[in-house]
């Protein structure tokens, strides 16, 4: 991911990668200084990074350029949050986020498999967010943990196959409509 001069890459995960973003939606990045997913920063390091790029993007909100620059070193995982003051985009930065970024391509090749569970991980972070139990910061549940109960549901209505190694189930025959998957979701009953 470096390049030759050794520079870092920066990397879209989360939402916009899952293609589950919304408009409000903000834009998870992770400066990766290592191609390897095996490589492991430490957490002190990635604090001092963090805070590093953290000077830097005060300096460009004083030009500004960004707005609302909030380094939170204390979080699981070190993050920056800014603003882009030309598109509103809100943005999370953070350093060697290679779990963040794994999920990511893991949810991205889930919905690849059955467009049902893209629209229904969509339709369960909308009503998360409605009702205020979509924010890890306010402890509730974060976006990852929604969708991944998305897919438990979907793998207990056998339309998603078990996500074990070497599983070898045949595709799904159960050809339910998204609104039959939507009415089990939120009542747990059958349709």
């Amino acid at each position: 991911l470096s390049n030759d001069n050794g520079f870092p890459v920066v990397q879209a995960f989360g939402s916009f990668t899952m293609d589950l973003f919304t408009p409000k939606s903000d834009l998870d990045l992770s400066v990766n200084f290592s191609a390897e997913i095996e490589d492991q920063c430490p957490r002190k390091k990635k604090m001092k990074v963090v805070r590093k790029f953290a000077k830097v993007l005060y300096s460009l909100q004083r030009d500004g350029i960004y707005c609302g620059v909030l380094p939170v070193v204390s979080a699981k995982v070190p993050i920056v949050n800014v603003i882009d003051r030309g598109t509103g985009i809100e943005c999370d930065v953070t350093v060697e986020n290679k779990d963040g970024m794994t999920r990511s391509m893991i949810i991205k090749l889930i919905s690849s498999l059955d467009e049902r569970f893209q629209i229904l991980s969509y339709l369960v972070k909308t009503w998360a967010k409605i009702h205020d139990v979509n924010s890890p910061t306010a402890q509730t549940m974060s976006s990852m943990s929604i969708i991944s109960l998305v897919a438990f549901h979907l793998q207990k209505l056998n339309i998603l196959t078990a996500f074990t190694m070497g599983s070898a189930d045949p595709p799904s025959s159960n050809i339910a409509r998204v609104l039959c998957l939507v009415k089990r979701w939120f009542r747990f009953r059958k349709c």
